[in-house]
């Protein structure tokens, strides 16, 4: 009678509720006694029961992107808090129906994260994805400071209609990249096919790309701050142009060889004096920088990401000029274990000048010149160089 009474003490019930790092429960999680086949899954509230364990058996909680846990029961209720496994991770791509594993996934997919994404200082997030996924080729539309590109997912779907993937940015479908801040981004996934995009429907025909942006985590507070600068010269390649000495000889032998030479008397030896480097004129080193604030903040009721970016970038050609300032803020508010509240704001403000010069008068004669006698830019209608 008294073994008997000792094996109930001893065989209990062990419950116990499995959360992640933002504080939200945990479905699916697989719960299980160390060596033995004694387990059982989390509920919709991340909850658990598992029968006949005794104090001191060891409960391992698991689930897929996140580290295991081997916690020793005493007999209370456990709270279990998963983390993150980075290494797993990578494993892990976003669909548009959640998440899963590579090796579970019949569809064509690429995720990029973060850290991928650094070795480029661009106000396009497009710009970033050149040389990083396969069957996606990225085309600059233009060499300007903050425009767009052209992005094209296993090639051209249609020869009138959009050609463009689908953005969906945090869940927004339809976001504009323009306006997002690379700094912002915490991965990137890319969907390329037909079941891969089924839950857009034609519009995501051409190829999907989903966008994470960054969030907090239970677990204090972090502040990070980058500063960036970069240089962009406009090459002129194998491209060189005469000086006004070799100019004049060029016009010399051509019009000795034609014979006309002693009709033409603006041609005077006083030109070899004069070098306008038009190239340098129209040309700059031009200057870039990025200005990055984020903090995050976290703990078991509130979590909240904040961050701000200024972007500035001068043309090559000298006369545009790009500037760009972006908002946001990631706050997750968790009113009970079945009830969190996320709000996710973001501003952008860009502003571009075009005064851009024009490149077609890097071919005029290095006799010319911009400029008149007052140092005042021509107005085109001062006609030939003279003496004066």
């Amino acid at each position: 009678m008294s073994s008997s009474v000792d094996a109930i003490q001893q065989d209990q019930s062990c419950t116990g509720v499995v959360y992640d790092q933002n504080g939200e429960a945990i479905i699916g999680a697989s719960v299980v006694v160390k060596g033995t086949a004694n387990g059982t899954i989390t509920g919709v509230d991340g909850d658990f029961t598992i029968p006949n364990v005794k104090k001191g058996d060891v409960i391992i909680i698991s689930f897929v992107g996140y580290s295991n846990q081997e916690i020793v029961w005493k007999g209370s209720p456990l709270k279990v808090v998963l983390k993150e496994d980075t290494e797993t991770l990578e494993e892990i791509v976003v669909v548009g129906y959640g998440m899963q594993r590579k090796s579970s996934i019949t569809g064509s997919i690429a995720s990029v994260k973060a850290d991928k994404l650094k070795s480029v200082t661009t106000p396009n997030v497009g710009n970033m994805l050149q040389g990083k996924v396969a069957g996606v080729v990225v085309t600059p539309v233009s060499g300007r400071p903050g425009e767009g590109v052209s992005i094209r997912v296993r090639g051209t779907g249609s020869l009138r209609g959009n050609t463009e993937p689908l953005w969906v940015i945090d869940g927004v479908v339809g976001g504009n990249m323009a306006e997002l801040n690379p700094n912002d981004i915490e991965s990137i996934s890319i969907l390329k096919d037909g079941s891969a995009t089924a839950l857009y429907g034609s519009r995501g025909a051409n190829g999907v790309v989903q966008v994470t942006t960054k969030r907090a985590l239970a677990g204090g507070s972090s502040f990070d701050a980058s500063i960036k600068y970069g240089v962009a010269e406009l090459q002129k390649g194998n491209l060189e142009m005469m000086n006004g000495a070799e100019y004049y000889d060029y016009l010399v032998t051509a019009f000795t060889n034609a014979g006309t030479l002693q009709d033409q008397h603006w041609l005077q030896p006083y030109l070899k004096e004069r070098n306008f480097d038009w190239w340098d004129f129209a040309t700059q080193k031009a200057l870039t920088q990025n200005y990055n604030l984020g903090y995050k903040y976290g703990n078991d009721k509130i979590k909240s990401y904040i961050s701000a970016d200024y972007y500035t970038e001068e043309g090559a050609v000298k006369g545009f000029d790009y500037d760009r300032f972006t908002l946001r803020s990631n706050t997750d508010y968790i009113v009970n274990k079945r009830l969190t509240l996320k709000a996710k704001i973001s501003a952008s403000y860009k502003e571009t000048k075009n005064q851009e010069y024009g490149l077609s008068h890097t071919s005029y004669t290095p006799w010319d010149t911009p400029y008149n006698s007052k140092g005042e830019i021509k107005k085109g209608t001062e006609g030939r160089p003279d003496k004066k």
